[in-house]
């Protein structure tokens, strides 16, 4: 049906970043900071999926209000259940399920990037915009009726 590949980059919060010391200080971590990607590295790190099959329509635009314009870039993307439902985790059960090596999951916050990449975020996902045009998920709705049952995903600040 949809003939698109996105690669979706899931971050997943460590230890640190789910209620545990912050390691963003020294008191917190015990142990003298040695930069900021070490501490970046022990509170997340993000995982990518290749996901095929999917529409993704990227928009680009300009909001314009009594205060000025500024950009409005966004973009939608679809999800069918069909062939993807088998293997989709909920958000919050992704990580307790080791669902890195079993499924697939999207969230606010992931980012998405058009066509397939083979690359590893080694510090920030700010990485990406060398691939080309990177949106950050702000929502997800499952619509499970219809003739086409699906995930819309929209997103935000489509750039290049």
């Amino acid at each position: 049906m949809f003939e698109q590949t996105v690669t979706v980059y899931h971050r997943v919060a460590g230890p640190s970043a789910q209620g545990t010391a912050t390691c963003r200080d020294e008191a917190a971590c015990g142990e003298p900071r040695s930069g900021a990607a070490q501490n970046t590295e022990a509170l997340e790190h993000w995982v990518r999926m290749v996901i095929e099959g999917v529409f993704f329509a990227a928009t680009e635009g300009e909001r314009v209000s009594g205060k000025g314009s500024r950009s409005d870039a966004g973009g939608i993307l679809l999800i069918p259940f069909d062939g993807h439902e088998d293997r989709y985790l909920p958000p919050g059960e992704y990580g307790a399920a080791g669902g890195e090596a079993s499924g697939w999951t999207i969230a606010a916050g992931d980012r998405v990037v058009e066509g397939a990449l083979d690359y590893e975020i080694l510090r920030s996902p700010s990485e990406l915009h060398a691939f080309g045009r990177v949106s950050t998920v702000t929502s997800i709705r499952p619509l499970p009726f219809g003739g086409l049952a699906h995930w819309k995903v929209w997103c935000d600040g489509s750039q290049y």
